[in-house]
Order: C-alpha cells, then sequence, then structure tokens
C-alpha cells in the first residue's frame, strides 16, 4: 500500500478500509464480522497499514457488528506485531457489540498492562 492511498478490502462479512488522521496516523475502519472465516483478511490489512510506517494504528471498529474469540486473538497479534515495530495499536470507535465483548474478555487491560500502560485504550 502506498503513503496516501486509501485500500478497500472485503471478503465474507469482513470489509476494511484506510485513511490517515490529521496527525498522519492510519485508521484502519473495520466493518461486518470479524471471525475465523477473515482473520487473514484482518491481519493484511494491520500490515499493509505497517507499511507505512505510522507512529499509530487506530482501529475504528463502530461498524464491526460481530467479533468471536479469534478476532480477538488476531487483535492480539495485531497489536503484538504492531509493538514489534514500535508503533502503537489503539482501539477508537467500537460498537455496542464490539465493547461487550473487549469488556468481558479483559483483553485491553491485559495489553495495556503487558505495554506498562496503566490503562485500557480510550474510546
Amino acid at each position: 500500500m502506498s503513503a496516501g492511498t486509501p485500500r478497500d478490502s472485503a471478503q465474507a462479512g469482513l470489509k476494511t478500509s484506510t485513511s490517515f488522521g490529521p496527525d498522519g496516523h492510519v485508521i484502519l475502519h473495520v466493518e461486518g464480522e470479524l471471525d475465523l472465516s477473515c482473520l487473514s483478511q484482518f491481519l493484511v490489512a494491520i500490515d499493509d497499514a505497517l507499511e507505512t510506517e505510522p507512529a499509530v494504528i487506530e482501529l475504528d471498529l463502530r461498524q464491526l457488528g460481530f467479533l468471536d474469540s479469534s478476532g480477538l486473538g488476531a487483535y492480539v497479534d495485531a497489536f503484538r506485531r504492531a509493538k514489534g515495530r514500535n508503533v502503537s495499536l489503539v482501539i477508537g470507535e467500537r460498537s455496542p457489540a464490539v465493547d461487550r465483548v473487549l469488556e468481558l474478555s479483559g483483553v485491553e487491560e491485559a495489553l495495556a498492562a503487558d505495554d506498562g500502560s496503566n490503562r485500557p485504550n480510550a474510546h
């Protein structure tokens, strides 16, 4: 993916697209369902965003209607991929369904603690 060029990708219930925030961070918009059937598509979108070498990648999940345990695992994988490249991966806006799964799982708190932060990513 070349810098400054939005990219859209859709497969089996998942659509991803990227845009750039005013401060240069990448916003990855994720729509539909994030489950086992589309994990590779999600991780390719993360890798494409990492290629632009941003300081921050923000996940916009407000149009994501479903997130299962494999989707949570993909988020953890994406978080670690980003951290390995000194990029912060944060969750921005999220749907109520996704917010509930994240709240119940404790994933955000665990990753914030792993990252040395005292709080989960803000939304």
